[in-house]
Order: C-alpha cells, then structure tokens, then sequence
C-alpha cells in the first residue's frame, strides 16, 4: 500500500513563507511606530506626573455628581506612570497639551483568581479601581471598580494562566457619559 505524504515543495510553500515573514515584519514596524508617537504624545506631560499621581487633598462632598473638568489623563498608581488607557480615550476628553488638563483618572489594577483548570492553570479576572480628581481643586469627585470579563472556559493544557480581559470599554463608557465643564 502506498503512502501518500503532503509535502510543502515548489514555489507554493515559499511564497507562503516570505508572506508569513512580511506579516511579521510590518506588523512590528506598526507597533513600534504606535509605541513611538504615544511616547512622543507624552513627553509635555512628564514633567507633571508627580502631580498626577499624588492623592487628592479633599474628597468631594456626598451628593457632588462626578463631572469631567477640561481634558483627561490616565496614570497608573502602582508604577507611577501614564497608562495605555489615556490612548483609549476620544479626542474629545484626551489632554493634548499640560494645560488643557483638569482631571485625572488615577487606576489601580488587580486580579482576583476566579477559577482552577484541571492542569493546575489558574483563570483571572481584572479589577481596576478608578479614582476621578479634579486636578484643580485637588478633589476626589468618585471612585469606581470596573471589572473585568471571565478567563476563557477551557484552555489548551500547557498555555499557563489564562486572563479575562480588561474593562477598558466601560472604563471609557463611563467617562465619556459624565458631565464636562470647561477650564475657564
């Protein structure tokens, strides 16, 4: 009886490699590109990053309804920089400039193990704490916990933990659905 093998042979199987190997290298071009113009986007503001991440002075009175102030910035508390979610936001509430700063979203991530696959494999899911400052005043205006979608059901035996993903989405929902107020 014969065997028949299917070999990868001719120019079908290079053309298929030299594909593959242009994907890969203009999709690394792109994310070192992105990476370079949102570092580029936050040189103005590093030079205030101590002021973003301090702690609010005053908590807001209990019935003060959040509101946006000017525009945002996103800084993470745990590594005291800005965070990926401020690229997330639409032109109308991202802070282009210093000046145009008035509020500050302060997040905290955290997991929290949500289940145990049977290869011992622990499933995640993200908690963020958001804290809305009004960079003026230096009022605490509200604090919100977002959480994250399940890790998937099942995963392949040797992929390791598994995360759900992150509720940026509805971190920027929410932000976008508050009242603004301009800086003047």
């Amino acid at each position: 009886m014969s065997s028949k093998r299917s070999t990868c042979a001719g120019i079908g199987c290079a053309t298929l490699i030299v594909i593959g190997i242009v994907v890969g290298v203009v999709a690394g071009i792109f994310a070192l590109v992105s990476h370079n113009k949102q570092e580029n986007a936050l040189k103005p503001f590093k030079p205030h990053l101590s002021e973003y991440v301090a702690q609010a002075r005053a908590t807001a009175p209990g019935k003060t309804k959040p509101y946006v102030l000017g525009k945002v910035v996103v800084v993470d508390l745990e590594r005291k920089d800005f965070d990926h979610l401020m690229f997330d936001l639409p032109d109308g509430l991202l802070a282009k400039d210093p000046d145009e700063v008035g509020t500050v979203v302060q997040i905290t991530s955290r997991t929290e193990v949500v289940g145990t696959y049977p290869s011992g494999d622990k499933g995640y899911k993200y908690m963020v704490e958001v804290r809305l400052i009004d960079l003026k005043k230096g009022l605490l205006l509200a604090t919100r916990i977002f959480e994250g979608g399940d890790p998937p059901k099942t995963k392949n035996k040797d992929s390791g933990d598994a995360y759900g993903y992150k509720p940026t989405t509805e971190i920027v929902t929410w932000l976008t659905s508050l009242p603004t107020k301009s800086l003047d």
